[in-house]
């Protein structure tokens, strides 16, 4: 299932309510990242990213939140990847000159 496209997702959870009775917990766990940096990455691949990092977490639980309030019960659970970033020169129009980051966790 690819969690950024809503009707899959929608039909995914349709199909396992009808085959175990009911969702009573939904482990979101997908995403993606790329390794290039802002200036060489692509918009498409960025546009990638915000869909399944962001929207497929959305997807997923407004597929689910419906059956889960109709039972009174379910739980969300949410997974995220952590990397560390290289180390890379932050330049801005204030600060011309590289200013490094230092290494941080990243969705």
């Amino acid at each position: 299932v690819d969690v950024a496209d809503w009707d899959q997702v929608s039909d995914a959870v349709g199909r396992a309510e009808r085959a175990m009775g009911g969702v009573s917990i939904l482990h979101n766990n997908a995403g993606v990242s790329v390794s290039e940096g802002l200036e060489a990455m692509d918009p498409a691949a960025f546009r990638r990213i915000i869909d399944v990092n962001l929207m497929g977490v959305f997807h997923g639980m407004k597929a689910v939140v419906p059956i889960m309030l109709g039972a009174g019960d379910g739980r969300i659970h949410r997974t995220e990847k952590h990397r560390t970033q290289p180390r890379r020169p932050v330049l801005s129009p204030s600060r011309p000159r590289p200013r490094w980051n230092t290494d941080r966790p990243s969705v």
